[in-house]
């Protein structure tokens, strides 16, 4: 008697407010392991565009009047994934059970016997204030905060919003979420039940992100103020005796990158490493992948670098992919990573040196201005290759390397293809997130991923934001390739360096 087939779980995991990097570890570690993914409106576009290609994607985006998948057919397309799927990410903004119908999600799969679990996220109502230096609480002002939807009307007990009881709020902080179309008359309600018209108040709009707005001013003056402003969902109204601090604490808006909204291509999996560096000087950061590599074994020249191999052999690498898919095939021969210590290391560009170093290797030359021919040039004119190896690690079609100055030198050259390259094509949803996304600067590193940019960045649209943004080459490859397609290029960076991207980057926004 054959076993009904287990159905999946599902998790319910919260984003966090706008943030990429302020998601969970955990909630991470099941996005990146998930069989679908099921996402609504306001995720950061890093997590949907980073994901692998091997993952199934269903946009159910919520806006406020624009509901583009009504409820009833989230919880259904949840139950159909979970009987052909085994993990099954349901994405939402902040946290799934606050303001988010998380409760009402996880009901329907109770009720339907699907196992789920939930990942609680960072919500805005704390990190939006925290991030315009707003405390909710704070000794000797507030002892409490409240939290509460300002998307039902203002007059009416829909959603079970007391603004009465609001009103009476003493000592306390009230942090309103989706309140923006309804501000006024929460405003005029809330004044009307008694709370003082000069009440400090404040407004966050698109909260966490490089393009955070806040307004403070008096409660009564708060509606006409973000009317003028032009303040757009999302955001947050907070108020209370706390955000008279927002002077003093605003320091995500005093980073000398705020407002930098960084794009940069780069292949699939590999992780930009100036990530984390951008973003901790404020800048958004948007990272799409434009091809992938996979490892390509090589199988006679593998077989020529495992033999007769000595001391004062070479292994030069190009890029990061070179290093990453390399090392992948070499494990997959039984090898670990002290078999590399027969070999001397050669190295050009930013990413090849972080991939060597993330793995304890610092290479035995380096070529600081990133040209292959340059690092041929230099290790032919330094180095004695009498009866040595050169073992060249390339990818297919790419990195051709002038072997002829190599080979002069006496020494004996092994061409080892070691990755295939092979193209994304954004969807529709990815490049309405990224026009969303409007980047100012776009960080260009090498000749490869100029090339599959041009062919991504062909429409109108998409071909302006290259025109519009500040655009920065790293290395003389990317600066080279980014010439012959027409790009014109702001800064250029012949050092492949991490200080040398944000250096540029902070006195230009300064």
């Amino acid at each position: 008697m054959s076993r009904k087939k287990p159905r999946g779980r599902v998790y319910l995991v919260g984003a966090g407010p706008g943030d990429p990097e302020l998601i969970t570890r955990r909630g991470y570690a099941l996005l990146m392991s998930a069989d679908a993914v099921v996402y609504d409106h306001l995720i950061p576009h890093e997590l949907i565009m980073g994901l692998p290609p091997r993952i199934e994607r269903h946009d159910v985006g919520k806006q406020a009047g624009c509901h583009t998948v009504p409820q009833e057919h989230i919880n259904e397309l949840l139950a159909k994934l979970a009987g052909r799927k085994s993990r099954i990410v349901r994405l939402k903004g902040g946290d799934p059970f606050v303001f988010g119908r998380g409760g009402e999600e996880a009901l329907y799969l109770a009720k339907h016997g699907i196992p789920f679990s939930v990942v609680p996220g960072v919500t805005a109502g704390i990190a939006g204030p925290a991030y315009a230096g707003i405390p909710i609480t704070h000794r000797g002002l507030v002892g409490h905060a409240v939290f509460v939807t300002g998307h039902e009307s203002a007059g009416t007990d829909a959603g079970g919003v007391s603004w009465s009881d609001l009103a009476r709020l003493d000592n306390g902080t009230l942090v309103g979420y989706m309140g923006v179309g309804q501000l006024p008359v929460i405003v005029e309600s809330l004044i009307a039940e008694g709370m003082p018209p000069d009440k400090p108040a404040a407004i966050i709009e698109r909260a966490t992100t490089g393009s955070q707005r806040t307004i403070t001013a008096r409660l009564a003056e708060l509606p006409r103020l973000a009317e003028a402003a032009e303040i757009k969902p999302p955001a947050l109204f907070v108020v209370g005796e706390v955000v008279c601090l927002h002077e003093r604490l605003d320091w995500f808006a005093a980073l000398p990158l705020f407002g930098c909204r960084v794009l940069i291509p780069r292949p699939d999996p590999q992780a930009d490493n100036f990530y984390s560096e951008l973003r901790l000087l404020g800048a958004d950061v948007l990272s799409i992948p434009l091809f992938y590599v996979s490892p390509d074994f090589d199988r006679r020249a593998w077989a020529r670098l495992q033999t007769r191999t000595r001391p004062g052999d070479w292994l030069c690498f190009f890029d990061g992919a070179g290093v990453e898919n390399f090392l992948e095939i070499w494990r997959q021969q039984g090898k670990d990573i002290r078999g590399l210590s027969v070999f001397s290391i050669a190295a050009t560009g930013i990413d090849t040196l972080t991939a060597l170093n993330a793995i304890g290797i610092n290479p035995d030359l380096v070529d600081a201005v990133g040209t292959i021919e340059r690092l041929m040039e230099t290790m032919a004119a330094k180095l004695n290759f009498e009866n040595r190896r050169i073992v060249i690690v390339k990818g297919d079609g790419k990195n051709e390397v002038d072997e002829s100055i190599l080979i002069s030198a006496g020494a004996e050259v092994i061409p080892l293809v070691a990755y295939h390259r092979r193209s994304f094509k954004l969807e529709q949803n990815d490049c309405e997130r990224l026009n969303r996304f409007s980047p100012n600067v776009v960080i260009l590193v090498s000749d490869a991923i100029v090339e599959a940019a041009a062919r991504v960045f062909r429409g109108d649209a998409m071909g302006q934001m290259l025109t519009d943004a500040i655009c920065i080459t790293v290395g003389i490859p990317a600066t080279k390739a980014a010439r012959a397609r027409g790009i014109i290029i702001t800064h250029e960076l012949a050092a492949p360096t991490i200080d040398g991207v944000v250096d540029a980057l902070v006195q230009y926004f300064s």
